[in-house]
């Protein structure tokens, strides 16, 4: 944990936080190889967990944000980012770059700026609201956008799916090393096989 440039204080949790962050990924936001990736709170208690299990899921790019006062830690972590951004200067700051999943512990003003930074069809992923603020995002901006949000609340989650909690436990020490880019245009999936793809069914 001194290797990876964590506070004492945060490396205890790293192991559930890493389980919840798998869980979060792969049975909520479904994310898929060479995604990319951005971690609002890039080096809080909670987020801590992600850049690591993306990076063995994949993703091709894991972007973090952090509050100014943090981005001296944030130059010297050891996590598997490839770049620790102000979270004040968001959106201008990563302006025609696009993410996949967004992960956001942060809520507010944090989690407004990520709707416009997501790539069409993608996913947003409340995990927490240590901003305290409890701002709304505007839904037609959601719909406008062809855009998804899957928030994910351990707490809730584990008592439902207590048989998913071990094989998130059971995790891989090492991450493996990022896919190739993706290219710049996509050919996006119908809607049956978004929905395929989701998990999700449709009945007849």
């Amino acid at each position: 944990m001194k290797d990876a440039g964590l506070d004492p204080a945060l490396a205890v949790a790293v192991v559930p936080n890493a389980a919840t962050a798998h869980l979060a990924v792969t049975q909520t936001a479904r994310m898929r190889d060479g995604e990319r990736v951005l971690v609002h709170g890039a080096l809080g208690g909670l987020a801590v967990g992600f850049p690591g299990i993306a990076r063995q899921l994949g993703a091709s790019r894991v972007v973090g944000t952090v509050r100014a006062s943090d981005l001296g830690a944030g130059r010297q972590t050891k996590l598997p980012y490839d770049e620790i951004i102000d979270s004040a200067e968001l959106p201008a700051r990563l302006a025609g770059k696009r993410f996949d999943i967004v992960i956001d512990p942060v809520g507010g003003s944090v989690r407004t700026a990520s709707v416009g930074l997501l790539a069409p069809m993608e996913r947003l992923l409340p995990v927490g609201n240590a901003s305290g603020d409890w701002h709304q995002i505007d839904s037609n901006r959601i719909w406008l956008g062809n855009l998804a949000v899957h928030g994910f609340s351990v707490g809730f989650f584990l008592p439902r799916y207590k048989d998913l909690a071990r094989p998130a436990l059971q995790l891989r020490s090492v991450p493996r090393p990022p896919a190739s880019p993706r290219p710049t245009s996509r050919r996006f999936p119908s809607p049956t096989r978004q929905w395929r793809m989701h998990g999700w069914r449709t009945t007849r």
